[in-house]
């Protein structure tokens, strides 16, 4: 499978699975590739790590749910994998400044 597929799989893989417990080599062994070089390929190609991606995307989804679902913070945070209000406060927080 070429780098791009590559890319392209694990994206794909982390968007189905954002409101899921994913870890690296989850994702590696979905796309059938090594951890090490999936995380080059993130950096190359994002310039984040696989963990700031989806760190990222969480955000970016809680914060759609918060403002257009009426969804509470407290929801969010569960949803995306937080296990306590704060450690969703500052994630939010460092991600939106």
């Amino acid at each position: 499978m070429n780098k791009f597929m590559i890319l392209t799989e694990s994206i794909n893989f982390i968007e189905l699975n954002l409101c899921e417990p994913v870890t690296r080599k989850d994702i590696a062994n979905h796309c059938h590739v090594s951890i090490s070089m999936l995380e080059k390929l993130f950096r190359y190609a994002l310039n984040l790590s696989i963990k700031d991606y989806i760190e990222r995307r969480r955000m970016t989804n809680a914060a759609h749910d918060i403002a257009k679902a009426d969804m509470t913070i407290t929801d969010a945070a569960m949803k995306y994998q937080y296990n306590s209000i704060e450690v969703f406060s500052r994630t939010f927080k460092r991600v939106w400044n």
